[in-house]
């Protein structure tokens, strides 16, 4: 009885409501209420919420997922047009070394095309081989540490 007056209590939140035709899983009701592409960890992709389904809102320019059966929030951020974040061999970038208060930058040129994020480059100068890693905005990142 306390979780159908909770569903109830949430379905008067203004702001909110269920994508059409209930969805059964996060992603396809994420993008149905959006209406363009969420960013979504593969791992919540496929979670359901039942029963009712999620209720779903802005939360600023991201989409706001709300399970009532469980008390879950997600937010979901919008894809942008992000930059083409795949890297070819030979291909001229620069790299940046992050450290408590301080970043150093080098150019690089990769050695090998990236996969899932990683990739190997060579110092444009020295010609030292090194591995980083390319975040979701195309950055491109140097660790020191074997991630």
């Amino acid at each position: 009885m306390l979780h159908l007056r909770l569903a109830i209590a949430f379905l008067a939140i203004p702001g909110f409501a269920q994508a059409e035709g209930a969805p059964a899983t996060l992603l396809d009701g994420a993008l149905a209420f959006a209406g363009r592409p969420v960013l979504v960890d593969s791992r919540l992709g496929m979670r359901s919420c039942l029963p009712g389904g999620f209720r779903y809102g802005w939360a600023g320019p991201a989409v706001e997922a709300r399970c009532p059966a469980t008390g879950e929030r997600l937010v979901l951020p919008l894809a942008t047009d992000a930059p083409d974040t795949r890297l070819k061999r030979g291909e001229s970038v620069q790299a940046d070394y992050m450290g408590a208060g301080f970043r150093l930058s080098v150019g690089a040129v990769a050695d090998a095309n990236g996969r899932d994020g990683r990739v190997m480059l060579r110092n444009s100068r020295s010609g030292t081989r090194f591995a980083a890693r390319m975040d979701h905005s195309g950055r491109i990142i140097v660790s020191n540490s074997a991630d």
